[in-house]
């Protein structure tokens, strides 16, 4: 499965541009899925672009989670 990531390492809530790369990533390289991985939050209208676009959001509290079960 290829991947299509947008990362993001903000002090504030990641916005609707970080999807609209990712989305244009995916389509440009041709990958199976996009998703945008941040150490912060997203704003709802990144949450409600990503979710119209198949996009999966991983937030700081998730990455930390996913960190600790390797």
């Amino acid at each position: 499965m290829r991947v299509a990531v947008q990362v993001k390492f903000w002090t504030s809530a990641v916005g609707n541009h970080a999807v609209q790369e990712v989305v244009a990533a995916k389509a440009l390289y041709k990958t199976d899925a996009a998703w945008v991985v941040t150490n912060s939050t997203f704003t709802e209208q990144a949450i409600v672009l990503a979710k119209a676009n198949g996009v999966r959001l991983i937030e700081g509290n998730e990455l930390k989670s996913m960190a600790k079960k390797k």
